[in-house]
């Protein structure tokens, strides 16, 4: 392995190159970052090319955290490069943990070829500091709805929680109408389903297929939930273990046209509306060595397929997760950008700092769209909170009463700033293949589907939000106080994260006024309609049905307590929606 600076076409670099004859592993340049103030957030920036990359990621830069006894307790990388000559502009966004002693801004490299690194750029940005001299918050509901209207919100459910992974572990009927019973109260609007292609086509040759397999009866079964509720389905390929899955686009495209084909024609499942080609192709995609230019001519294929058939079917691109490299160059590249109908991305970040890190890569993106002249919706497809102890299937943070703060808050900021879709990972805790997936809204069978305290606040915005809602941004005076967003006329989203309590004001209500069907609620005449704030604390009955502790509100206001959320909507609202087991958000 070599190390060192090198200069090509005016630029210098520096460059970690690894041969054949050493086992891929992490080579990786350190500065080292000390005076640390917690909560300031890093932003590490670098352009970094790789045009040879073998049997590992590639290039990428990372910001790291040790604590006083030098053990790393966060981490936050940017995307991976390879096999790129090109320079790509990468970024690593990470807010300084609490306990950190030392942070270290790392250019590695993994694999076997080289790894480029070049005008590496630091900004340190200081924390944000929550208003704790505020009594009271007033919450400005913009009069005219913003651009774009909600296309959903829901979860990941991949299928799999009828098979025989999970039978094995004793989940049985009983258990399902628990499931079932659960989705039907949160009456989703949009839901992501992974089909991984060994399910359906096991040889991998896009030729012979078994529509009939335990998995995929897994997935009709877990399709009927969400036919009878109206709620569209995200098909997404994931090709796990698969040899050169894409070396043949034609075939490829055409089998991903016969699965939609057999999905929505053979099986009626009409709730089958977007599509997907791969999970996060800025990772297993690019690090497989293919390139741009086999993606965007595997999403013209498909497209081309799905036309031919004459299938109701939009495509979801990207998918990308973190840095933004992958999602600009999605939305740049005008040919493969046309064969989209919505484009998405995955957010996954250190707890400290969360959602001030996951703002930021959400405003890149939709800064990115709004520079089109015909800016497609933007759904974030997957996103969770982690720490140390995460993996990519387990995740014990969730079991904290601040994973539902971040999630209510996340929400609320991507809704105000322009997301109109969220999909969060993931339902519930479930066997995939042989693997265990604990990143749940609620906990598996071997804890009797204990709920998570997360559940509590998804199920409040999945259950009073409608595809189609308009979205109403809410300012809020003075900032560091609460946050808010009003959706559909009828519902004001609310969280405070901090850990005081604040008189809320809400103040826009006269012209957000209508319920489920349209009904004015509050005008001119009738300015004091009974509205209802629903509160949430740390400390609740543990009821799968709990809507929140209900405060009217006098004047058009109310208190919320220290580390909140909740909602507002007219007194009559719930007593008038439809029981879980007749719910259903629309038709297809």
């Amino acid at each position: 392995m070599s190390a060192g600076k090198r200069e090509a076409e005016g630029i210098s670099y520096l460059s970690i190159t690894v041969p054949e004859t050493v086992a891929p592993a992490w080579p990786r340049y350190i500065h080292k970052v000390r005076e640390l103030v917690p909560g300031a957030l890093i932003s590490f920036e670098a352009g970094v090319s790789s045009p040879v990359t073998r049997d590992g990621a590639g290039a990428y830069i990372t910001v790291e955290f040790l604590d006083s006894e030098g053990k790393r307790i966060a981490l936050q990388q940017s995307d991976m490069v390879s096999n790129e000559s090109a320079w790509q502009h990468v970024e690593a966004l990470a807010a300084v943990p609490a306990n950190a002693a030392e942070g270290l801004l790392c250019l590695v490299f993994n694999g076997i070829g080289e790894g480029r690194f070049t005008d590496p750029h630091l900004e340190i940005l200081p924390p944000e500091s929550p208003n704790l001299e505020a009594d009271t918050a007033v919450v400005h509901i913009q009069k005219e709805a913003a651009g774009g209207t909600l296309l959903g919100i829901g979860f990941e459910d991949d299928g799999w929680t009828y098979n025989q992974d999970n039978r094995e572990k004793g989940v049985g009927e009983a258990d399902w109408n628990i499931r079932e019973s659960r989705i039907a109260w949160m009456r989703p609007d949009l839901v992501r389903m992974f089909f991984w292609y060994k399910d359906w086509n096991p040889s991998g040759d896009w030729k012979t297929f078994d529509f009939e397999t335990d998995n995929m009866r897994s997935h009709y079964r877990s399709l009927e939930v969400y036919q009878r509720m109206g709620c569209p389905v995200i098909v997404t390929g994931v090709e796990w273990g698969l040899k050169d899955p894409y070396g043949e686009p034609e075939s490829c495209a055409a089998a991903l046209g016969t699965l939609l084909e057999h999905l929505i024609r053979e099986r009626g499942f009409t709730c089958v509306r977007y599509w997907t080609l791969t999970n996060e192709p800025n990772g297993y995609f690019a690090r497989t060595g293919y390139d741009f230019n086999r993606y965007r001519e595997l999403h013209r294929l498909v497209a081309e397929q799905i036309r031919q058939r004459n299938l109701s079917v939009e495509i979801v691109g990207s998918d990308d997760a973190m840095g933004t490299a992958w999602f600009n160059r999605c939305v740049t590249d005008d040919s493969y950008y046309a064969s989209c109908g919505v484009m998405s991305s995955h957010f996954y970040v250190q707890y400290s700092g969360a959602n001030r890190i996951m703002r930021h890569l959400l405003n890149r993106r939709l800064q990115a769209l709004e520079k089109k002249p015909n800016p497609l919706p933007f759904v974030v497809a997957e996103f969770g909170f982690q720490d140390h102890r995460s993996t990519v299937n387990l995740n014990p943070i969730m079991e904290t009463y601040d994973y539902a703060l971040w999630t209510m808050e996340f929400a609320i900021d991507g809704l105000n700033r322009g997301a109109r879709g969220f999909s969060i990972w993931c339902l519930h805790d479930v066997w995939y293949p042989r693997v265990f997936m604990g990143y749940g809204l609620w906990r598996f069978k071997d804890e009797n589907w204990r709920l998570k305290p997360v559940y509590y606040a998804w199920s409040a915005l999945t259950r009073l939000t409608e595809r189609g809602d308009s979205i109403f941004p809410c300012s809020v005076e003075p900032g560091g106080t609460v946050r808010a967003v009003g959706v559909g006329k009828r519902v004001v989203f609310w969280v405070n994260p901090v850990s005081r309590p604040y008189i809320v004001e809400i103040q826009g209500m006269r012209h957000f006024s209508e319920d489920l069907s349209g009904r004015a609620v509050v005008d001119d005449n009738h300015p004091e309609t009974s509205w209802m704030a629903y509160i949430f604390e740390e400390n609740h009955p543990e009821d799968d049905r709990y809507e929140g502790r209900a405060v009217p509100l006098k004047d058009l206001k109310f208190e919320a307590p220290p580390r909140s959320y909740g909602y507002i909507v007219p007194a009559a609202l719930l007593d008038n929606e439809p029981s879980a087991e007749s719910a259903g958000n629309g038709s297809l």
